[in-house]
């Protein structure tokens, strides 16, 4: 069985309307530090996300889901349905999801969207 990894990756999220379908990007950087890992306090872990990072799941059309707050039973998009578009750029991985009429797709639109969440 795979073990799954979970990250908070450091991104910037934007949200459009386009006549009633609802997209967030978001852009991860590559190349850059990301957020203190380390929660605990003392020494600083930052982790840096390389070009490559993601070349295999790209190239494997690896099924990827967005999530509402990394919870599995909140499903924003997925690659296996077309939902949530993957592409790697020279500046990072561009993710573009197409929101859910659902609870929590019309809460992370809303978040995003007002400028509560950015990060």
């Amino acid at each position: 069985m795979k073990k799954k990894i979970l990250r908070n990756l450091k991104t910037n999220f934007t949200t459009r309307d386009d006549n009633g379908e609802r997209w967030i990007t978001g852009l991860i950087p590559y190349n850059s530090k990301s957020e203190n890992l380390n929660p605990f306090g003392g020494e600083p872990i930052f982790e840096i996300i390389e070009e490559t990072a993601f070349k295999k799941t790209l190239a494997d059309k690896a099924e990827v889901r967005a999530l509402f707050y990394h919870d599995v039973g909140k499903v924003l998009g997925s690659t296996k349905s077309g939902t949530l578009e993957l592409e790697s750029t020279k500046e990072g991985l561009i993710c573009r999801c197409k929101v859910p009429n659902t609870t929590w797709g019309n809460d992370a639109f809303e978040i995003i969207n007002r400028g509560d969440v950015t990060t």
